[in-house]
């Protein structure tokens, strides 16, 4: 999977990513796990099983990367950020 390309930027703010989207004119503000993810998106396609391992290894301490990267895909899905 990976990120929509078209009507949609990004920029890097400290450790977090903002987001807009181009087509509603609506932000989206993203904590450190999730701009991990979603710099791992931006670089190119990668699978769910990848985005979890790149979690896990950014954030060790975290409980439970799977259901973290589940819910991060979801809620892109539902926003149509994803093109695949």
């Amino acid at each position: 999977m990976r990120l929509r390309t078209d009507d949609l930027s990004w920029r890097d703010v400290d450790d977090d990513v903002v987001v807009l989207d181009e087509t509603t004119w609506k932000y989206v503000h993203l904590n450190a796990s999730a701009s991990v993810l979603w710099r791992a998106l931006a670089t190119g396609e990668q699978t769910e099983e990848e985005l979890v391992a790149h979690l896990a290894q950014t954030f060790p301490a975290a409980p439970d990367a799977a259901a973290d990267v589940t819910a991060f895909l979801s809620d892109l899905r539902e926003r149509g950020y994803l093109d695949a």
